[in-house]
């Protein structure tokens, strides 16, 4: 298409130093062409940028992988996400199957070098810090039904938009010309055969649960999308408006048999860890003072009170527990407002909030030999058994007990992370013409994101010490320790972080 004409070679070079120029328009007149050369119209804008190629037929020096907005509806995807993991390109970073290390939000990594490598833009311009454990930009904020397409830079990023775009640009383009009413209710989940013979054979040999047959529907997913558009003012305005609701069901990982038990790290066999809920101790005696290291003993509890050498049986499977998929509830609402009041001056409105909270659940917390806790023989945590079991290994004179204990909290329950967002982000500009060769493009932009974390049923070590120096926390009778000691010994970690971005887009002359 257009071979040899002018206007093609300029397009040409145009794309050439398009990856390190933030934007280029130009206009170009109908030229007389002969043979079968195609006229193009007086006025036609062709606009050229690192991450919003309008036309794709063209090469380009730095590849641009477009999703349309057909693509995503066959996908059947209604997180974005998941749509955008699904392209070679892009590496799975924080998405709603993570439990432990999940900040709450919805991140993008193109190549894997990082989400704070990978710019992520919504119709071309900046999306704001994401929240409380990450800076890269939480894509929960843009609603999927709205998506006109998607335009992924793979390359040349950093020379147009520095060094957060070093792995590439993610950039999503809004319809803002919907016309009409239009609401999507969808429902998913997932279903499961429980047939794996290895890995059942694997836990049977442990004697670890699972479940067998069909898993049903489990990790069910809704959501409902309401779009709404119309011109105003003869056609001259047009405003968009959307609200969004979509909520997730947890899935845990006792819900497949092939997850049921953590693998050893040769995938062999079903491990586990030795912090388990009889504990497991490195025991020595305290002698002048110091811990003798040369009669340590790594011992294991037993069911009837007694102690025997550790022989990796006794182990905790924390794999159940976890979350495979997060239960999680988020709102979005927003608009996009543009009005031509020439070709001079157009002046343009998009504003978006978002909330999301969900909850990362993963396995108990314990005392994973984190301190040593010195015991006087005679305290009421031993039974005269285990006392007469000292006595026998360490010598009848010993009088106090240093322990390094690997305790799991089954009593108190998971460690839970209640991570909640909200975002909130507006921009205002305009673009038009200078003259028949210059357009302009400003803008003011605003964002806000607030997050806040409450983790809750992790021990607190010195609540633990304590405990123990009193003989409160029975952690050497099998069935010892109760619901109730156990709460009283886990802590509350709240944090909140508030983050505003502000910024003028300088004014762009082409």
């Amino acid at each position: 298409m257009y071979t040899n004409n002018k206007l093609a070679k300029s397009i040409r070079l145009a794309l050439m130093f398009g990856g390190a120029s933030l934007a280029l328009s130009g206009t170009a007149a109908a030229q007389d062409q002969s043979g079968d050369e195609a006229e193009v119209e007086a006025q036609e804008r062709i606009t050229v940028t690192g991450s919003r190629i309008k036309r794709t037929d063209y090469e380009s020096a730095s590849p641009v992988q477009i999703t349309s907005s057909e693509e995503i509806k066959n996908s059947g995807f209604t997180r974005i996400e998941d749509l955008m993991n699904s392209l070679p390109q892009v590496e799975a970073a924080q998405t709603s199957f993570i439990a432990n290390g999940a900040s709450g939000v919805a991140t993008l990594d193109l190549r894997g070098i990082g989400t704070n490598r990978t710019l992520v833009l919504m119709n071309g311009r900046r999306l704001q810090s994401g929240g409380i454990y990450s800076q890269a930009a939480d894509v929960n904020q843009i609603p999927a039904a709205l998506v006109e397409r998607v335009e992924v830079l793979t390359g040349g990023g950093s020379a147009t938009y520095g060094a957060d775009a070093v792995a590439g640009v993610v950039n999503f383009v809004m319809k803002d010309d919907f016309e009409g009413l239009e609401v999507n209710v969808g429902a998913s989940g997932y279903q499961h055969s429980n047939g794996n013979d290895y890995m059942q054979g694997l836990m049977d040999a442990r004697n670890f649960g699972y479940p067998t047959g069909g898993s049903g529907i489990d990790g069910k997913s809704y959501n409902v999308d309401v779009t709404m558009g119309s011109s105003f003012a003869d056609g001259k305005g047009h405003a968009t408006a959307y609200a969004t609701w979509r909520q997730i069901n947890e899935l845990r990982q006792e819900s497949r048999d092939y997850s049921s038990c953590a693998l050893n790290a040769a995938g062999t066999a079903c491990g586990g860890s030795s912090t388990a809920p009889l504990p497991n101790t490195f025991f020595a005696p305290i002698v002048d003072g110091e811990y003798d290291l040369d009669q340590e003993v790594w011992w294991s509890l037993n069911q009837d009170g007694s102690f025997s050498p550790y022989d990796g049986s006794n182990v905790y499977n924390y794999a159940p527990v976890n979350h495979f998929m997060r239960p999680d509830t988020r709102y979005t609402m927003g608009a996009f407002v543009n009005y031509e009041v020439n070709d001079s001056f157009r002046p343009y409105m998009e504003i978006s909030y978002m909330h999301d909270r969900t909850i990362a659940q993963i396995a108990e917390s314990g005392t994973f030999y984190a301190f040593r806790q010195d015991i006087d023989i005679n305290s009421a945590l031993f039974s005269d058994a285990q006392r007469a079991q000292f006595r026998s290994q360490f010598g009848p004179d010993v009088e106090t007990i240093g322990a390094y204990i690997g305790k799991r909290n089954v009593e108190g329950g998971p460690r839970m992370n209640n991570l909640e967002h909200s975002a909130f982000r507006m921009v205002f500009g305009a673009e038009g013409y200078l003259n028949s060769n210059w357009s302009y493009d400003a803008s003011f932009q605003y964002g806000s994101t607030s997050s806040n974390t409450a983790y809750i049923n992790d021990f607190y070590v010195k609540y633990v010490q304590d405990a123990l120096a009193n003989a409160e926390y029975d952690v050497f009778t099998p069935g010892g320790v109760t619901r109730e000691s156990a709460d009283a010994l886990g802590g509350v970690a709240i944090m909140t972080w508030y983050h505003v971005t502000a910024y003028l887009e300088r004014l762009r002359y082409w």
